[in-house]
């Protein structure tokens, strides 16, 4: 190796070494906020993220039931158990049994509406396209709305040939707002054909 070349190795093993971001504070964070929870809510004293990790797995059922609380899941039916903990894995237990609710809602109900939901990078162009999570929960609407005039319901398959991006996005959470099962092939894999969706019954 020339010294030209070593002392651009170097250069670059500098920049790749510096650390990018700090966290402001780390008593501040949803992790910390999430187990001084489980602390209070199971008279524990989880003092970093390591106890919190190994209670994790020898309490797994309280540990997902307290995820469920604390990220605010909305159900229209709440869950009878978490998970029979008799079943091993192979066994394929059910999670959350009998508990209803929509991905798409949950997804969407941010609270703040303003806030980036989005960032989408197209091949060939630097500009960053954001959405906010009121303009996704929008166009969202809109989507649906068209996809019930269609007369897709509950259970239908819905099924688009478009690139991965904002519209592949808003189309997957419209679909599964309705309670439709979404599946899609991107442009990418050379197909030349023109459609956009494919509806099956």
């Amino acid at each position: 190796m020339s010294k030209d070349t070593e002392g651009k190795g170097e250069e670059i093993m500098d920049t790749e070494s510096k650390v990018l971001w700090y966290p402001e504070s780390k008593r501040n964070t949803q992790m910390d906020k999430f187990r001084i929870q489980v602390n209070l809510n199971y008279g524990l004293n989880l003092a970093n993220y390591n106890d919190l990790y190994q209670w994790s797995v020898a309490s797994y059922p309280e540990f997902w039931a307290e995820v469920w609380r604390f990220c605010g899941i909305v159900s229209s039916k709440p869950y009878e158990e978490v998970v029979d903990v008799s079943k091993r894995i192979s066994d394929v237990p059910e999670w959350f049994k009998g508990a209803r609710l929509n991905f798409a809602e949950n997804l969407l109900k941010h609270a703040n509406q303003d806030k980036v939901a989005l960032y989408a990078a197209r091949e060939g162009k630097e500009e960053i396209v954001k959405v906010t999570f009121g303009e996704l929960r929008r166009d969202v609407a809109v989507l649906a709305a068209a996809m019930r005039k269609m007369g897709i319901q509950t259970g239908d398959r819905v099924v688009g040939y478009l690139p991965n991006g904002i519209h592949a996005v808003e189309a997957m959470l419209a679909a599964a707002s309705i309670g439709a099962i979404w599946s899609s092939t991107s442009v990418d894999f050379g197909v030349n054909v023109r459609i956009r969706w494919i509806y099956l019954y």
